[in-house]
């Protein structure tokens, strides 16, 4: 019996050594492997192909694979070998049919030369099942790091915190009579390189400012978050979008006298927010301010001229230059979320306090796109880094009245009254008309009676004569 169970055992881990893989060969996925003993176990993997290369940071997937204990495993291939301590972190993928792409965090488990394993946080695999998985992989993402030459601080004043790689490559595993198989074949994906992450400040007008003041409440303000980019890709509308973020909540509070300071009580909570053009948002600036109103998805000229350009009698709005600048050559705007800011004053006796709350959004990423062309409808994966924008506001509003507005009111009131004075004129030259032709019907009379007395008698004459001689 000894003997017998010892060959068990023998047989099986034989079994976990053999290669699982057909179409794309795959090898033993041990948690602990070496990921090196893991690629060579592939008869078709030649080393030579992935030479070093330290000035060159990038990732490169090379493959997908699930562990006997129910991880999932990621191989990657980092031809700067990790220098200066580089890893990936992330990798953004679909396991729903590419319904959705969620971003998920990668552990480090072993590392040989340029090659380095990883597995997927949180997500547990059945590697017996017979029901096909699907893992549509979109990129990998690295910190940004600027000894490693990335650029952390665009010109847009936007910070990169993370870097993302294409992928483009749709896995399958399926287990079949105890033989798990492997597939791979391309995945269309969408690059943004040249998103922009910026905010418009909405203010309260003057009377709901002076009104809180009086409550305590010294200043108030609002931001819409919004990303801006364009697309590689020529199509009808862009339909929906999901975006992550992190939601961060800062709190600062001072107290007199003595002017002490508590420390920032920071929260931040990450999230993603699907996006809809058939969506509409609002805000108020106060209670007798101006009303925003936007679509979640818009094209970048509707945002502009809708949405930022505003003008009334006592109100006025407008991107700055820096804004003009930022928007420049981008096609379309996903307007995120807003945040809040408050500043308090609180008056007891013997001192005050003052308390300043904020929030901001960091770490933006478009997740995926909805498009239509042609009739149909696609999602497609995004590749785009992590950015934050700078908090500095791209439109300027003001509350007061408006002397351009008031200027083109006057220049349309007076052609106006142009038009009225023309249109009366005509009217009471009518009605003089109306009434004065009687009046030269009978000084035509009496200035052409002896005309037509004269010739019109002689004519009668003649013609009478003219009778009397027949």
């Amino acid at each position: 019996m000894k003997i017998f169970r010892l060959f068990v055992i023998i047989i099986i881990c034989a079994l976990t050594l053999l290669p699982t893989s057909s179409g794309v060969a795959f090898a033993d996925t041990r948690v602990y492997s070496d990921v090196l003993e893991d690629l060579q176990q592939d008869e078709s993997f030649d080393i030579n192909d992935y030479p070093i290369n330290q000035t060159d940071f990038k990732l490169e997937l090379l493959q997908l694979a699930e562990g006997n204990d129910y991880s999932l495993l990621v191989y990657v291939y980092q031809p700067s070998a990790g220098k200066n301590g580089m890893v990936a972190k992330k990798i953004r993928m679909s396991v729903d049919g590419g319904n959705n792409y969620y971003d998920y965090n990668l552990t480090l488990l072993s590392r040989n030369g340029v090659f380095f394993k990883y597995k997927v946080d949180n997500y547990v695999t059945d590697p017996a099942s017979s029901v096909v998985r699907e893992y549509k992989v979109v990129s990998l993402l690295r910190p940004a790091d600027a000894a490693l030459g990335d650029t952390v601080l665009d010109e847009h004043n936007n910070t990169i915190s993370f870097i993302a790689y294409p992928v483009g490559w749709s896995f399958t595993a399926s287990n079949h009579e105890g033989v798990l198989y492997y597939g791979k074949e391309a995945l269309e994906t969408v690059t943004l390189s040249d998103m922009y992450c910026g905010q418009l400040k909405f203010e309260d007008d003057h009377i709901t400012s002076v009104i809180r003041g009086l409550l305590g409440n010294v200043d108030h303000y609002a931001m819409l978050h919004f990303i801006a980019f364009s697309l590689p890709v020529q199509i009808d509308k862009l339909t929906g979008a999901n975006v992550r973020y992190v939601l961060n909540t800062a709190l600062k509070t001072t107290t007199y006298p003595g002017n002490m300071v508590s420390e920032d009580t920071t929260s931040t909570s990450s999230g993603v927010i699907s996006l809809s053009a058939e969506e509409h948002d609002t805000y108020q600036g106060g209670v007798f301010g101006h009303t925003y109103t936007w679509s979640q998805v818009m094209t970048k000229d509707d945002f502009v001229d809708n949405v930022v350009s505003n003008s009334s009698a006592f109100f006025r709005s407008d991107l700055t230059e820096g804004g003009s600048a930022d928007l420049e050559g981008k096609q379309y705007v996903l307007c995120v979320t807003t945040t809040q800011y408050h500043l308090n004053y609180l008056t007891y006796d013997g001192g005050s306090t003052i308390m300043e709350e904020r929030q901001y959004l960091t770490d933006e990423t478009v997740l995926q796109i909805s498009y239509m062309k042609d009739g149909s409808t696609y999602i497609r994966g995004v590749v785009s880094n992590y950015q934050s924008g700078d908090g500095i506001a791209d439109n300027d509003e003001q509350y007061g009245p408006n002397a351009e507005w008031w200027e083109n009111w006057w220049a349309e009131l007076q052609q106006w009254l142009m038009l009225i004075l023309l249109v009366l004129g005509l009217v009471l030259i009518g009605v003089a008309l109306y009434f004065l032709i009687p009046f030269i019907k009978n000084v035509f009379k009496v200035v052409f009676a002896p005309f037509k007395w004269l010739f019109g008698g002689a004519s009668g004459r003649s013609h009478t004569s003219n009778n009397k001689r027949r």
